[in-house]
């Protein structure tokens, strides 16, 4: 009889450890594995970001597109100024011809307030030619002496000189000036039966302004 309850204990503990091996966490190690995420999974989020970024490099900005709007708008400002003022363009750069009849009186060489827009046009295309030096260069008709002109152009070139400078601020340093007197019109004083030619002679009576820019 003790015999036989040793064996049956024996048996019993066979069991227990075979049922305690069963549910070791041994068992659990592949399902552990399986959940992890994979390599692909974990890269996704990068990729996706990396094409958001070279979206975004590609694009182009805000500051950018006002950049080019403001570029845009200026060179239309600035052909429609070269219209209005009459330009002409030189072998030697941009030159504009402002008539005596809006810069003075006849004989003065104060500036007239009604030079005041042309002048204001003529700085807006310094301010585009920011780098190019200018000459301004006085001229008269052929009444009066040779020096007695040559000192009225001379001093009406100074004049729009002194006004860039002071009204608009303008480097005094780029402003060359002349004065040529009635050494050189652009039309004959008087008419081919030597007579008197006045719509000739005001043309004469001018500033010439060179935008030195083929420099």
């Amino acid at each position: 009889m003790q015999r036989l309850r040793t064996v049956l204990l024996m048996f019993g503990l066979i069991m227990v450890g075979v049922a305690c091996q069963s549910n070791s966490p041994g068992g659990e190690v592949t399902s552990t594995t399986e959940a992890l995420p994979t390599v692909t999974e974990l890269q996704e989020p990068q990729m996706v970001a990396q094409t958001r970024t070279e979206v975004t490099q590609n694009a182009p900005t805000a500051s950018t597109e006002l950049n080019m709007s403001a570029t845009q708008t200026t060179t239309a400002i600035v052909e429609q100024t070269l219209t209005e003022l009459g330009a002409q363009q030189t072998s030697e750069g941009i030159e504009i011809t402002l008539p005596e009849d809006i810069l003075f009186d006849f004989d003065q060489a104060d500036i007239r307030p009604s030079a005041q827009e042309a002048l204001a046009n003529l700085n807006l295309l310094l301010e585009n030619y920011a780098e190019a030096p200018v000459l301004i260069s006085g001229h008269t008709d052929s009444k009066g002496s040779d020096q007695y002109n040559q000192d009225l152009s001379q001093r009406r070139a100074e004049a729009v000189k002194s006004y860039l400078v002071q009204t608009f601020g303008v480097n005094g340093d780029r402003l060359q000036t002349e004065g040529l007197g009635e050494s050189d019109p652009v039309v004959p004083n008087t008419h081919p039966d030597g007579t008197d030619h006045p719509e000739n002679r005001q043309q004469n009576r001018r500033v010439e302004v060179l935008i030195q820019t083929a420099q």
